[in-house]
């Protein structure tokens, strides 16, 4: 359904308890496929057999980060890309393995839906209604931020990851990426020693470049402006130190999914605003 302004469309969660969005995707007015909703990844990923499958030209070897670890990526481009209604056209993307997320998620992963389609919109999920809405800038990127509304920064000039401020524990503010791609909330293994937090292993986070090991861990309240959960059951690792050191950042979690799932969560690319509702 579409607007003079926006569209929106029906996503799906897969993955049981590391429940992660997928969105019906059309590449050339073919499909649709299922693509991972993820504003954790710099580039939208195509799958080696989606590639494949629509014969697209491979470009250059590149190394890419994924939580737990890094990946191979070969460039390459899509004639077009769209959702709902809207078409962003020539879009640069990335073929990638991604058969690690089919096999977690238990559901065909055919690519992830990153930054360099997601930025041209404002972009909320209503994870209530199972809702995607995507806006065109309207007003101008200059406007002022609403009350409800606070800024983002990215993690350094070259990487789009999407930085907020986080209260932990009452205590803060400390950086944290907003990644719809994370199945769970993760704050750093530093940070749980520093608020005396008790660790227990657990299976696995779901996430870019595999599944990581990790620990869990009671966090009393996690605030993201106005938006707070308490007694959250997030994970801590330390795949945090090596995404810092490849940023150059100081990163002290991921606001993930197990929190998102609460609110109507808009990302306003065009204007670096996010909020939670």
């Amino acid at each position: 359904m579409q607007t003079s302004s926006e569209t929106w469309v029906t996503f799906r969660l897969a993955g049981s308890k590391q429940a992660l969005i997928l969105l019906p995707v059309f590449v050339d007015g073919r499909g649709p496929y299922s693509f991972l909703l993820d504003s954790g990844a710099t580039s939208t990923v195509v799958s080696n057999e989606l590639a494949d499958a629509l014969a697209l030209p491979r470009g250059e070897k590149q190394g890419g980060r994924g939580a737990a670890g890094k990946m191979t990526l070969v460039q390459s481009q899509l004639p077009c890309l769209t959702v709902g209604q809207e078409t962003i056209e020539s879009l640069p993307v990335s073929v990638a393995d991604l058969s690690f997320l089919s096999r977690t998620m238990g559901a065909q992963v055919d690519g992830a839906l990153g930054h360099s389609f997601l930025r041209h919109f404002a972009m909320t999920l209503d994870y209530a209604a199972n809702a995607l809405t995507l806006r065109r800038p309207v007003g101008g990127t200059e406007r002022a931020l609403d009350q409800h509304e606070i800024a983002f920064r990215w993690a350094n000039a070259e990487d789009p990851l999407v930085v907020v401020p986080v209260f932990v524990n009452e205590k803060g503010p400390y950086d944290f990426a907003l990644d719809t791609g994370a199945s769970s909330t993760v704050i750093s293994l530093e940070l749980a020693a520093g608020f005396g937090l008790a660790t227990e292993k657990i299976s696995q986070l779901t996430a870019g470049g595999g599944n990581g090991t990790v620990s869990r861990v009671q966090v009393s309240s996690l605030a993201v402006g106005a938006a707070q959960q308490r007694n959250l059951a997030a994970a801590a690792s330390d795949f945090l130190t090596q995404l810092n050191a490849e940023l150059g950042s100081k990163l002290q979690g991921i606001v993930g999914y197990d929190f998102l799932r609460h609110y109507r969560v808009t990302l306003d690319y065009p204007r670096w605003a996010v909020s939670l509702e």
